[in-house]
């Protein structure tokens, strides 16, 4: 019984932390979407841009970047420069006598709209 309610409180957590970009915009300007993005992952581009807000997510690594291209096109960004990632915070699951804990990490980036 202990355990069918841990595996419904944790199922809750889980489903709860599902990931989802929040966007920051700097400006009320809105884009077309877009059906590509440049992602940066050191240095901005070297031709002229506009910043159009922050987007941020928590998830993995790798997931995440793709989560924050997708969000990027449907507000008209033509690229992405990543900034890093920020801790939000922590999960800790008891197990027995233990508890689990894990870095809650959300990774974060600026979109930009080239000038022409």
């Amino acid at each position: 019984m202990k355990y069918g309610i841990l595996l419904v409180c944790l199922t809750t957590i889980l489903v709860g932390c599902s990931p989802s970009v929040r966007v920051i915009r700097y400006n009320n300007k809105v884009y077309t979407t877009t059906t590509a993005v440049d992602v940066f992952r050191t240095k901005p581009p070297d031709r002229r841009y506009d910043e159009i807000g922050e987007l941020e997510v928590k998830s993995k690594y790798d997931d995440a970047v793709e989560l924050l291209v997708e969000k990027a096109k449907e507000i008209g960004a033509d690229a992405i420069i990543l900034m890093g990632d920020r801790q939000s915070g922590a999960l800790a699951v008891p197990i027995g006598e233990l508890v689990y804990a894990k870095s809650i990490m959300k990774l974060w980036a600026v979109a930009i709209k080239y000038k022409e």
